[in-house]
């Protein structure tokens, strides 16, 4: 069994580039400043960002999720300046998500993807925030 576990992560490690490291650093930097965590999605990869919401406040982290639609109808106040938006979508932009990037842009700036948002998915992920 654990032969198989190990394979599957080796597997997964091949699959991340060097965009993994700088979003973990992202995640690592923020939770040592005692900032919040928001994880953003909606369908199954809001399914998927509310474990991951709910495991990092287990730890001790202050972490909340926010549905991409309500983000667009006045929800964004949560988001605070030094915050990570950890944005998941499976193929890097869908409706909710991406325009809800234009709310995260107004409180990080227009670069904010350097800054304070963490984007995941199952293909590219540049086009998240359009």
């Amino acid at each position: 069994m654990f032969d198989v576990e190990m394979a599957a992560l080796r597997s997964v490690r091949a699959l991340l580039g060097s965009s993994f490291n700088v979003a973990v650093e992202l995640v690592v930097d923020t939770l040592r400043r005692r900032a919040k965590i928001v994880v953003v999605g909606i369908g199954k990869s809001g399914n998927i960002g509310r474990k991951i919401a709910a495991t990092l406040t287990s730890t001790g982290s202050t972490s909340v999720t926010l549905n991409s639609v309500d983000a667009l109808h006045g929800d964004l106040g949560i988001v605070n300046d030094g915050d990570l938006v950890l944005a998941l979508s499976l193929f890097g932009r869908v409706g909710g998500t991406a325009d809800a990037g234009a709310g995260v842009e107004a409180i990080f700036g227009e670069d904010g993807g350097d800054d304070g948002v963490a984007a995941f998915g199952a293909g590219p992920v540049t086009a998240m925030w359009c």
